[in-house]
């Protein structure tokens, strides 16, 4: 009987550690999945948050005829950008690049102008391009890294 006695005490102790030592199991997984989560949020922000807006004043006299913007892996076309007018696009590089822009003059002939910069894929920010006559008159740029504050 006594033996009984310490046989339940006994397994109703080792019942009892073992719902303790569970709990902090339990806790452990829920960190690590609360974890998991954030990460995959935090990607997700940054995808849809990254690329670089270019913005493409014309400030000359005549039109900029089939603008078309080059990143590494990808071209964007941005049409025709009348004197005085603007036009944007987001770019997304597909690896390390620097920003290029096509158009036509009005004599017909295409000129490439390097605008520089240094981004890869993630980056985000902007940059502003005033051009002037075939020229790059402004060129401001505010290129940030994916993980950097707005």
């Amino acid at each position: 009987m006594i033996n009984e006695q310490l046989t339940a005490a006994s397994d109703a102790t080792a019942g009892t550690f073992r719902a303790m030592t569970n709990k902090p199991r339990q806790f452990w997984f829920i960190g690590v999945l609360a974890c998991i989560v954030l990460l995959v949020i935090g990607l997700v922000v940054t995808l849809f948050h990254s690329g670089l807006h270019v913005v493409i004043q014309n400030t000359g006299s005549q039109p900029l005829r089939s603008v078309v913007l080059h990143v590494t892996g990808a071209s964007y076309s941005l049409g025709d950008i009348l004197p005085g007018a603007t036009a944007h696009a987001t770019v997304h590089p597909a690896s390390e690049s620097h920003l290029e822009i096509d158009f036509t003059d009005p004599t017909n002939k295409t000129d490439r102008l390097d605008a520089g910069g240094y981004f890869e894929p993630g980056y985000r920010g902007t940059i502003d391009i005033s051009i002037k006559d075939g020229v790059i008159e402004m060129n401001e740029q505010d290129i940030r890294l994916p993980w950097s504050l707005p």
